[in-house]
């Protein structure tokens, strides 16, 4: 009913299921590592997963009907939704390899280094540092495995990992430099066979001379990448790369041994291969051997169906994203004559070119077509030396055959010595063909390593440390054009050696002001931040007031930090932003000029953390990027080098403020104490503490490295973190906590206070440091009586700027003797500002409205620091040390006071300086027989006082077994003795009297 009758409407919240962990689908226990030659693309398994966060993305809207500025009032609506990111490692393939160069993501394809680390697989292997830093005991090394690794894997909405295909160079790729990133089949069947970690375990000394085998194979260009996943015999996979090279391997003379079935001279890859095609025997019927009644050569045909006139083959198109396409061979006037005789499809996932493909299938069908019969003749013992794949003639009257070329495919022995050979046709020009290039796929195919255009100049600058992880972090903004998805991040400290530290994924909203921004205090109604975004292609849309004030919407405008709330669409990709919130996060506000460089601070922005040894290096940055589909990657060697200086400015930016104020007594004093702040720059984190009714005008009554300080008196007391930077600039907490105390102590035997004003600075002044109209101040820093003409010297008091330091120390009569070795509280506090030489400004400031930020920025360039020294029994002190409130074991005390200014324009005034010291209670503790007389008891060391400020002790006295009557009286009380007596119907009687002694 409230909406209806004018009233504000209710927020609508709305929060989506936040998922607990990976729905993990692509892990599989016990699969074999596949063994990738060459260049292909190859799926993986998931070896590690952990670390799963799920992030939180709240959007917020005006609801209810007058909505927006002027409005009546709407709720604001939230709507939470989650993304995620996990850490993962999924192991590839057998290494070491040449490198991973991409991976498809389901239907896209990503520079690797875009989405992950990936090692080699090298022997020995280096364990992740991600699972060595963060989780030590899982930090397996993998040697051996090459694999992919991401700490903070974005999954998007999702909570399964997407489909990953990873196009892998792996072992042995012929010369990759040259584009060449198959492998060499002779190399990929001597690793297969001996590589003594995966290989099968064939003996080196029994390969023999392969060097035919490489130079037919480099020469044909028949070059493969097979990735062997699935588990099979060695020996079928030998049968695959002879049928797919064009080769036989066999065994002979105690060696394995490969010859080419090639039969004409071909050169390329910087290999030529010259046939040996002379028969080695002419063979007759002298020398077959048959029994009575037996052809001495039998002669076999294959029937005209198995003589195969059409081929296709199956192979993975490099071409195509080494998706599988078909290559295909025919011979068209065998078909014209016998008809169409196809066959089965034969799977090359080894091929990843096409012209190879062409080359292969063309080869297999001509030998199914052409090479049909075979032969089998027995001769004798001495015919011993032929071995397969070498090539006789065969004359045969009955065969009709004379001097007919065949090839020997197999020899057997008997146990008579006599030799079977089979044989197959050999003619000439079977075993070779010219290369037919595969017509291009159809449809559409993406340019994936399209050149893409370079990075945009980036803005670089460092990030106050409330915005970062780390403390000190360089932050880039990053874009590029429409033929841009991303960039590598490589440093350098050189300018010449540069290590990749990242990647850009997503393109940061960057442009230029394209009018001028002035300063003006926040928040800033009146100014509008004019922006073109035409470079990043960005786009900005309006937050709520209370996204502006809270900084949600926070920009970057030539180091200063700015929020908005409006965003006003005036042309494509340019917005005029208001309702500005400037100087965000202790940023200096000031003017901008059209032109500057701006970029909007969200998830895109790449975040580079540092040490603080960084400090002062120039780094050299360099952003090679991809093209549209992730591809394309730039040379390094292409792109330009942006510098930038690092200044460790965080180090300068307000602390996190104290938490958990609270108080208590301990040993009569009140003691304010507080968290301890969470903060990179640990521990040279301090706090100081102010009383006064402001922080900028209350006084300092000191620092302590401690999370307590003991008050000192009533008031409200201010606590703020502190850090003193490189710079020799005060850090503070953004907002220094305060409470209020009364009661500050319980009891207090001050035994001396000394106020330096009160008593006239009456202690001895060194350095720079005097006294004028009451107050201690830093005087000028030069010698005026050096000025030839004082006359034209225009500031005679602060001639040479203002001294840097001076000291005071109190004089000999403000040391304290407390008459005993004891822990005292000692209390120093001071009151002094930051003055201007030319002080009169302050007037103009009040004018304005803003004193108390001059003053505070003053008083940030002074510093007084108390100091103490303390002697025990013998006044022997020691060294001067920096005084911190708290218990100082010691008899005698002094103090002074170290004063500095880190601006020669700025005065450092102290207009007062306590020093107090609080000596702890002393309970002494006697028994006294009376004897029936006055009895003097003498103390152990006489007092200095006694409670409530009285100068003696005060004497409490207990009668031991008392007796109706008994009196104890206590008289001549001094500070060394009393006497005590015990009377009785008015007659001194004997008893034994208990005695405590209070005082100091």
């Amino acid at each position: 009913m409230a909406g209806l009758f004018g009233g504000g409407t209710k927020g609508i919240n709305t929060t989506g299921t936040m998922a607990l962990g990976l729905q993990i689908q692509t892990s599989a226990y016990g699969l074999g590592l596949p063994i990738v030659y060459g260049t292909t693309r190859v799926s993986g398994n998931l070896i590690w997963y952990g670390d799963f966060t799920p992030i939180a993305h709240t959007t917020s809207s005006s609801a209810g009907g007058g909505g927006g500025k002027g409005g009546g009032g709407g709720g604001e609506s939230t709507n939470t939704t989650y993304t995620y990111t996990a850490g993962l490692a999924i192991a590839i393939c057998e290494g070491p390899i040449a490198s991973v160069n991409g991976v498809f993501v389901d239907k896209s394809y990503y520079d690797v280094g875009r989405l992950f680390s990936y090692f080699k697989g090298t022997y020995p292997q280096a364990p992740w540092s991600y699972l060595a830093t963060y989780h030590p005991d899982q930090a397996i090394s993998y040697q051996g495995i090459a694999y992919v690794a991401a700490g903070a894997y974005d999954l998007g909405s999702n909570t399964s990992l997407p489909n990953h295909n990873y196009v892998v160079t792996g072992r042995l790729p012929f010369d990759v430099a040259a584009g060449v990133l198959d492998a060499n089949p002779r190399d990929i069947v001597l690793d297969f066979l001996t590589n003594p970690n995966y290989g099968a375990g064939y003996p080196v000394d029994k390969v023999g001379n392969w060097d035919a085998y490489s130079n037919y194979c480099l020469a044909q260009g028949i070059l493969l990448s097979p990735a062997y996943s699935n588990q099979q015999d060695a020996a079928t996979t030998l049968t695959t790369l002879m049928q797919l090279t064009n080769s036989a391997i066999y065994f002979s003379e105690d060696m394995l041994k490969i010859t080419p079935y090639g039969d004409q001279t071909v050169s390329g890859n910087g290999a030529t291969f010259v046939p040996n095609l002379a028969p080695i025997y002419d063979l007759t019927d002298d020398h077959f051997i048959s029994g009575d009644g037996e052809d001495p050569v039998r002669a076999t045909r294959n029937t005209v169906d198995d003589a195969f006139n059409s081929a296709k083959l199956e192979f993975l198109n490099r071409n195509n994203s080494y998706n599988v396409e078909t290559a295909e061979a025919k011979d068209q006037a065998n078909i014209d004559t016998f008809g169409l005789r196809p066959m089965s499809m034969i799977t090359a996932h080894e091929i990843a070119d096409p012209d190879v493909a062409s080359l292969v299938v063309n080869l297999v069908m001509q030998r199914s077509l052409y090479i049909r019969n075979t032969y089998e003749f027995r001769l004798p013992w001495n015919f011993c030396l032929l071995e397969p794949t070498d090539i006789v003639t065969i004359t045969d009257s009955q065969l009709g055959l004379v001097r007919w070329p065949v090839r020997i495919t197999s020899v057997e022995e008997s146990d008579d010595g006599e030799l079977t050979f089979q044989a197959e046709d050999a003619p000439e020009g079977v075993a070779s063909s010219p290369l037919i290039p595969l017509p291009a796929s159809a449809g559409y195919s993406a340019n994936y390593n399209a050149a893409p255009n370079n990075t945009n100049p980036p803005v670089i600058f460092e990030a106050p440390d409330l915005l970062t992880v780390s403390g000190l972090e360089v932050w880039i903004a990053a874009s590029g054009d429409a033929t841009w998805s991303g960039c590598q991040v490589w440093v350098s400290e050189d300018g010449n050696t540069y290590r990749q530290i990242g990647a850009v994924v997503n393109p940061a909203r960057q442009g230029i002001l394209t009018s001028a921004l002035p300063t003006v205090l926040d928040p800033d109604t009146a100014s509008t931040l004019a922006v073109d975004l035409t470079q990043s292609r960005g786009q900005m849309s309006s937050g709520t007031q209370a996204d502006a004030d809270g900084l949600n919407t926070l920009c970057y405008v030539d180091g200063e930090l700015i929020a908005y709330r409006d965003a006003t669409l005036t042309a494509q990709y340019k917005y005029g932003l208001q309702y500005l919130r400037r100087g965000a996060y202790g940023t200096a506000i000031k003017d901008h000029a059209a032109g500057t460089q701006f970029a909007r601070l969200d998830g895109a922005v790449f975040k580079y953390p540092f040490g603080a040894e960084k400090i002062g290096v120039t780094m050299y940055v360099k952003l090679p990027a991809v093209n549209q589909f992730g591809g394309g990657l730039q040379a390094l060697a292409d792109v330009p080098a942006y510098q930038y200086t690092i200044t460790g400015s965080a180090l300068n930016s307000p602390l996190p403020s104290v938490a958990n104020v609270v108080t208590n007594f301990v040993a009569g004093l009140t003691q304010i104490s507080w968290d301890a702040v969470s903060d990179f720059r640990q521990p040279a984190v301090d706090y100081e503490i102010r009383i006064g009714p402001t922080w900028d005008s209350a006084q300092v009554i000191g620092r302590t490295p401690t999370t307590s300080f003991t008050a000192v008196g009533d008031g409200t007391y201010w606590i703020s973190a502190h850090y003193l930077a490189a710079s020799s600039l005060n850090v503070y907490s953004y907002v220094p906590v305060s409470i209020v105390i009364a009661g500050a102590t319980l009891t207090k035997n001050v035994i001396q206070s000394f106020s330096e004003a009160a008593t006239g600075w009456s202690g001895t002044l060194s350095a720079g440091l005097v006294v004028q109209g009451g107050e201690l101040m830093l005087q000028g820093a030069g010698n005026i009586l050096a000025e030839a003409n004082v006359l034209t010297v225009t500031d005679v008091l602060w001639y040479g700027g203002v001294a840097s330091s001076g000291v005071y120390d109190l004089p000999a009569s403000h040391t304290v003797n407390i008459g005993r070795l004891a822990p005292c509280n000692v209390l120093m506090s001071y009151t002094a500002r930051g003055q201007s030489v030319h002080d009169n400004v302050f007037t103009i400031a009040d004018f304005l409205g803003v004193a108390d930020l001059f003053a505070s920025a003053l008083g940030a360039k002074i510093n007084v620091q108390p100091q103490i020294a303390t002697a025990g029994t013998d006044g022997v002190y020691g060294p001067w040390q920096n005084f911190v409130p708290g218990a100082y074991n010691a008899q005698y005390f002094k103090a002074r006071v170290l004063v500095t200014s880190s601006d020669s324009q700025v005065i450092a005034v102290v207009s007062d300086f306590m020093f107090s010291v609080d000596v702890p209670d002393r309970l002494d503790a006697y028994q006294v027989a009376t004897s029936g007389t006055p009895t003097t008891v003498n103390f152990s060391t006489p007092f200095n006082g006694g409670p409530a400020g009285q100068s003696v002790p005060s004497v409490q006295a207990t009668i031991l077994s008392a007796q109706a009557g008994d009196d104890c009286q206590i008289t001549g009380i001094t500070a060394g003795s009393c006497v005590v007596k015990v009377v009785n119907a008015g007659a001194l009687v004997s008893r034994t009297v208990n005695l405590q002694i209070q005082g100091y």
